[in-house]
């Protein structure tokens, strides 16, 4: 198991966190199944593809409320 599919897979999530995410773009980045990539994702970062992404956006959307008028 090589971790850098992994990492680009998460750099990928990052980049275009505002956009919807195609299961089958996420399989050919990682180079797993998206079960497999599912259950690897969780055990590195502590959470799911989804709940990671929905993280983001939150995060996004409090930095735009705290620096704009």
């Amino acid at each position: 198991m090589t971790l850098e599919h992994i990492y680009n897979t998460q750099s990928y999530i990052q980049e275009h966190n505002n956009q919807p995410l195609s299961i089958a773009h996420l399989e050919q980045l990682s180079c797993y199944s998206y079960r497999n990539l599912q259950r690897i994702f969780k055990s590195k970062y502590g959470e799911t593809l989804g709940a990671y992404q929905r993280r983001l956006k939150c995060d996004h959307a409090y930095k735009k409320l705290l620096f704009s008028q």
